[in-house]
């Protein structure tokens, strides 16, 4: 159950991320100052993230635990 949700998590934060910077360059492909902002793309790469990371912490978790029982 914990490898599914890891799973999950994973999978979403890898897909957040894709579609973020795919929004993240088609915003910025016309200008090449970039500067940072707290948009939409931003959000999705931040989300993406973070969820990634608690996949990763997950599955490091449940790794460690079913080592120590």
């Amino acid at each position: 159950m914990v490898l599914q949700i890891a799973g999950a998590l994973l999978i979403l934060g890898v897909l957040l991320g894709i579609v973020g910077f795919i929004f993240f360059l088609l915003e910025n492909i016309h200008r090449l100052n970039i500067q940072p902002k707290p948009d939409f793309p931003t959000i999705l790469l931040l989300g993406g993230l973070i969820s990634f990371i608690a996949g990763v912490v997950l599955l490091i978790a449940d790794d460690l635990l079913t080592k120590v029982y």
